[in-house]
């Protein structure tokens, strides 16, 4: 399945990267197969750009994966709006990875 990477950029130190691609590689290394919003954009897009590229990219997928903070991002809480009302399965790596629901991202 294609799993959506969603979590904050803005504000973070080098856009949160660091945390995007482990959770690519823990998502990879289980099956999934990951979209990180990283590879959609250039660093310098305006948000409503970047959010216009990313939503659409994330209708593409299966489900959204949370990453830790994703509730203190606006684009984050637009992204997970979006998907809970199309139905989309939103969940943490833990829940993606053990099929728990996490408390903050169900």
């Amino acid at each position: 399945m294609r799993l959506y990477v969603c979590g904050p950029v803005s504000g973070v130190p080098g856009g949160n990267r660091a945390a995007f691609e482990e959770a690519r590689r823990v998502l990879a290394d289980a099956g999934y197969r990951p979209l990180v919003p990283h590879d959609l954009l250039p660093e310098d897009a305006p948000w409503h750009m970047a959010m216009r590229v990313c939503v659409s990219a994330m209708c593409s997928c299966g489900g959204v994966c949370v990453l830790e903070g994703w509730g203190g991002s606006r684009g984050a809480r637009l992204e997970v709006s979006i998907a809970r009302q199309l139905k989309m399965p939103v969940n943490d790596l833990r829940g993606w990875l053990y099929g728990m629901e996490a408390e903050d991202a169900g």
